[in-house]
């Protein structure tokens, strides 16, 4: 989870799913969905569906919260 943090802190405009989170962390599908879905629960990323894959976005107030941890 921490290299998607940091990355998101460089490039908050980016948008991630399930899919690109495995093939860039190397991890398998449940993993990618559990971590999405924990970051989600912390309150860091928004999420959106889109057709049949949700779409993790950060919060818009997702620098000052990661600062706060």
């Amino acid at each position: 989870q921490r290299p998607l943090i940091l990355h998101l802190l460089k490039h908050p405009e980016t948008s991630t799913n399930v899919s690109a989170y495995c093939l860039e962390h190397h991890v398998v599908r449940q993993t990618a969905r559990t971590d999405l879905a924990q970051l989600a629960d912390m309150g860091l990323l928004q999420t959106a569906k889109l057709k049949r894959e949700f779409i993790y976005t950060p919060a818009p107030d997702f620098e000052q919260r990661v600062k706060g941890m």
